[in-house]
């Protein structure tokens, strides 16, 4: 039985636009000739500490944690807090500085205290469309839609024209379903100002999630075609590509994804939508390599998670793949789809049925979606453990039976080579004298000492009834009982028959006998 893959969408909140970061921090104002030298700790004491203006400490510190939040250094991020509250009270007027505490503290993963300091900062300065967006894009990543779409049209009430919050509120519409307010939020937004790129990107993916690929299709079009510099956006190339996916064009899919690539190689959903492609082709090698590349850049991202231990069950490293499956539930536990993934990995893979089902009651009492579906693989499974059980029976009963025949064979082949060999050894011994030991199997030792053929005239042994010595084997001879013996008597010869004298005559001297002296008795 075969599963259908569980596949998900590892894709970012604007489609094919990057998993945003916290927004970049507020630029600081250019440092004079009296800043303190570049990497000088603010809050030190020494000469310069004490020598610098409080305009110039502020002006220092700020440049400094901007530089290091542009560049991501979460592990300066505790620092910078620690810096920037120092200059809190020093410019209790400069929204930037509460800003900037909110984005390290993002860095650190501290959700809490960064949406304080967001909130900060728009106390501060309401027009700060950044913080509006970094408290927007952080409702949305904890799933509250209702509260992003807030927090992003809160700063349009105080930067209409921001172009990020617009694009904002049209991505948290599009994920409510609420295609046809996204559509006109988009056509307004165009309308102010028809150069914004994401605004096309967002409305395309409100057509495609409509399944209206060729509207979505034309918006992007229309973006490359009027849009100065809009071939170079690569999100655009991206979503594209996406739309010819949906459309089952692969190859033309795969085209516009190599080129968002190409534009920027750290555009994850690029790599995923690839590895998709790959995936669907059972390119499980190239497939992995795109998702391991896009999970280090991203490594809480669940679907990038699922995607990858897909590929790792197809390459049949599956220990691998249940550790990426339950590296996602541990994330994002209150989502029990990978549950699905690892029943099917130890169902269709592993043939372990007892803990594929078990996994399938853990995706049921976790309150999963697809109830459906879970009943009817439940099912499956039961029915494919009876099958597989009944066929590993019969491959022991069948077993069992090539084994015996195979023994047979052997005792077979045995026995040939053993009678080979007599029969080899008796040839050459044939009409050879016997040794000592006695000749070889099939033959026997004959009345004139040679190997000979057993059976032959004159082989046979002690016990064997004879006729005759010439019955009995070298040694032996032929007794009185009729069988070959050893050291036998010959049999009593006949006895002599008694002669019988004539009778004496009367006369013993017969009539003329001859004188011995010459004359007549």
């Amino acid at each position: 039985m075969r599963y259908s893959i569980v596949l998900l969408a590892a894709l970012s909140l604007a489609g094919c636009g990057k998993k945003a970061p916290p927004v970049a921090a507020a630029a600081p104002q250019p440092q004079t000739e009296a800043s303190a030298a570049p990497g000088a700790n603010p809050l030190e004491g020494g000469p310069q500490a004490i020598s610098e203006s409080p305009k110039v400490r502020v002006k220092r510190v700020m440049a400094d944690a901007v530089s290091r939040l542009q560049a991501g250094d979460v592990s300066s991020a505790p620092k910078i807090v620690e810096d920037l509250k120092g200059i809190t009270a020093l410019a209790p007027d400069r929204a930037e500085i509460p800003f900037n505490i909110g984005v390290a503290y993002e860095l650190m993963g501290d959700d809490t205290n960064a949406r304080k300091a967001y909130l900060r900062a728009t106390d501060v300065d309401p027009k700060l469309g950044a913080a509006w967006l970094n408290l927007g894009s952080m409702a949305e990543r904890a799933g509250d839609l209702d509260r992003a779409l807030q927090n992003y049209q809160a700063g349009l009430r105080y930067a209409p024209d921001d172009g990020n919050l617009i694009v904002g509120v049209i991505g948290v519409l599009r994920r409510q379903g609420r295609f046809e307010e996204a559509i006109s939020q988009a056509k307004q937004a165009l309308g102010q100002n028809a150069h914004n790129i994401n605004v096309y990107n967002n409305l395309g993916l409100v057509y495609l999630d409509q399944g209206q690929t060729d509207l979505a299709s034309f918006t992007y079009q229309k973006a490359l075609n009027s849009i100065e510099g809009a071939d170079q956006n690569a999100s655009l190339h991206c979503n594209l590509g996406k739309v010819h996916l949906a459309r089952g064009e692969a190859f033309t899919a795969r085209q516009e994804l190599e080129r968002a690539l190409q534009l920027d190689p750290n555009l994850n959903a690029a790599k995923v939508l690839l590895a998709q492609l790959d995936m669907d082709d059972h390119n499980w090698t190239d497939a992995a390599s795109l998702l391991e590349g896009a999970l280090a850049q991203d490594p809480q991202d669940t679907g990038i998670l699922t995607n990858l231990g897909i590929c790792y069950r197809g390459l049949g490293r599956y220990e691998e793949a249940q550790a990426r499956y339950t590296k996602a539930l541990e994330i994002q536990p209150g989502d029990p789809t990978p549950y699905l993934d690892i029943a099917v990995l130890q169902g269709d893979y592993m043939r372990s049925y007892d803990a594929a089902l078990a996994s399938i009651d853990r995706y049921v009492a976790a309150g999963g979606k697809r109830m459906d579906l879970a009943t009817q693989w439940r099912a499956d499974l039961v029915s494919a453990k009876d099958k597989y059980e009944k066929e590993l029976e019969r491959k022991r009963k069948r077993d069992e039976r090539d084994k015996k025949r195979a023994e047979q064979e052997r005792l077979a082949s045995e026995y040939d080579r053993i009678q080979q060999a007599k029969e080899q050894a008796a040839q050459a011994a044939l009409n050879k004298a016997c040794p000592v030991a006695g000749c070889p199997e099939l033959t026997a030792c004959n009345r004139q000492n040679l190997c000979v053929d057993e059976g032959a005239p004159g082989t046979a042994v002690a016990g064997q009834a004879c006729q005759s010595d010439d019955d009995c084997a070298f040694g032996l001879a032929c007794g009185a009982d009729a069988t070959c013996a050893s050291g036998a008597a010959a049999p009593p010869a006949a006895p002599a028959p008694t002669v019988t004298p004539p009778p004496a005559p009367a006369d013993p001297q017969p009539k003329n006998t001859p004188d011995p002296w010459g004359g007549q008795q």
